[in-house]
């Protein structure tokens, strides 16, 4: 595993002991509930889109579902289980009968310590393309998350340990490159809520390396629950297959959680 490993359970279990001692709660029950972002954005646009593979077309759709179900109850804390799915559908490109050219899947489960707003996580993850070689990508990775919210404001910051990484075959020209040194070992998360309308940012850097991806948003209220907005995204990791490439996106979007 990689060096920051170690801080990562030093200032979970710091906080842990801050805590009071916590033993499982009374009629407890499974609960089921949004996770990371709900998005369907409607139209997306590539550029520099002759790099990415499978885009036939520099025009399509993209959406993520992700949804968590608490498990375990304590009076301090719960055991989380959560499943994200991100697909990128080329729907304009009915000349190939608008293929979905990638679906990353990262499927997860942490320990929260706090309430749904304001928490500490301990948990680990794994994320694939469900491809064949060479097309193939996946990591497992453990990660500590910490995120405060107010009234008009949200800050999260999430650091990470990859646990193993994959050998891949000398042939394989396009997966040979270490993913962490692209995705990093860092994100930070920004939202504002100033006179209805929300700005968000999220930012990943490799600081040895220097590459990074930075994911912005700006958000006008729909009804309810649901909201929209423009997105604009640049950077490497955009998905798992193209996490060595430099893309650029823009696009229209719907959004459920925020």
């Amino acid at each position: 595993m990689r060096s920051n490993l170690g801080f990562i359970l030093l200032v979970f279990f710091y906080f842990e002991a801050t805590a009071q001692e916590s033993g499982i709660a009374e009629n407890q029950t499974v609960s089921f509930s949004l996770h990371k972002d709900n998005y369907f954005i409607l139209y997306s646009k590539l550029n520099q889109h002759e790099e990415i593979y499978d885009a036939n077309d520099d025009e399509e759709v993209q959406f993520q579902l992700s949804f968590k179900l608490d498990l375990v109850q304590f009076s301090k804390g719960k055991v989380v289980v959560a499943y994200t799915q991100k697909s990128f559908f080329q729907v304009f490109d009915d000349d190939n009968s608008r293929p979905f050219r990638e679906t990353n899947y990262n499927p997860e489960v942490f320990y929260r310590l706090g309430d749904n707003f304001n928490f500490i996580d301990l948990g680990y993850e794994h994320e694939s393309n469900g491809m064949e070689d060479p097309k193939s990508r996946s990591w497992d990775k453990v990660y500590l998350k910490f995120q405060f919210v107010s009234k008009n404001f949200k800050l999260s910051y999430k650091t990470w340990s990859e646990i193993e990484g994959e050998e891949y075959d000398p042939e394989f020209e396009e997966r040979k490159r270490p993913m962490q040194d692209y995705y990093g070992t860092n994100e930070l998360e920004i939202g504002v809520l100033i006179k209805g309308v929300i700005l968000k940012s999220l930012i990943r850097r490799n600081f040895y390396t220097t590459y990074g991806y930075s994911e912005n948003r700006i958000l006008w209220h729909l009804n309810k629950n649901h909201y929209w907005g423009l997105i604009y995204t640049k950077g490497y990791g955009h998905s798992l297959r193209e996490y060595h490439l430099n893309t650029e996106t823009y696009g229209l979007v719907i959004q459920l959680n925020i």
